[in-house]
């Protein structure tokens, strides 16, 4: 039988940043735990069930770095905490090399992950879906100033 390491496509880094998971119904904020090329290790308040998908959306310094992943929940990681948290491990889909790319570059800006993990923080959101209010990156991503970059003047294609 191999080992979880084995059975990994890609190394694992342990960097933490904060995003968003939006499933299509709601939207809820997770920290990532270890990142690699292929998937991540990410904790939220919120409950998914193996095979759900989620657009995932890094948020502050990761947000400038990649804007929108597409993953498949593929591990739910022991039982909940106390206060409510799940790790899930989360399988990337359809990456670009552009894409990929990027997450090398996450891996190599973001803070290593730290031993007690920073909690969820306000506001909650990504996408706007069923009347919700969108998250404030999402917001603002569509902007007028000359440091906007070109590629974020587009509508979004859903």
């Amino acid at each position: 039988m191999s080992s979880e390491s084995e059975r990994r496509r890609a190394p694992r880094f342990n960097v933490t940043f904060r995003l968003v998971c939006d499933d299509g119904e709601e939207f809820a904020n997770a920290v990532v735990i270890n990142l690699s090329d292929s998937g991540a290790l990410v904790q939220t308040d919120r409950s998914y069930a193996l095979g759900d998908v989620l657009s995932l959306v890094p948020v502050g310094t990761a947000g400038e770095i990649l804007f929108d992943v597409h993953a498949e929940v593929v591990r739910v990681v022991g039982e909940p905490d106390a206060d409510g948290s799940q790790r899930y491990g989360l399988r990337f889909e359809g990456l670009t090399p552009r894409c990929i790319r990027a997450m090398r570059r996450l891996c190599e800006a973001m803070p290593e992950t730290p031993e007690e993990l920073p909690g969820s923080e306000a506001p909650i959101g990504g996408p706007a879906r069923h009347g919700s209010e969108s998250h404030y990156r999402i917001r603002t991503r569509v902007g007028g100033t000359p440091t906007t970059p070109r590629w974020a003047k587009r509508p979004f294609a859903r």
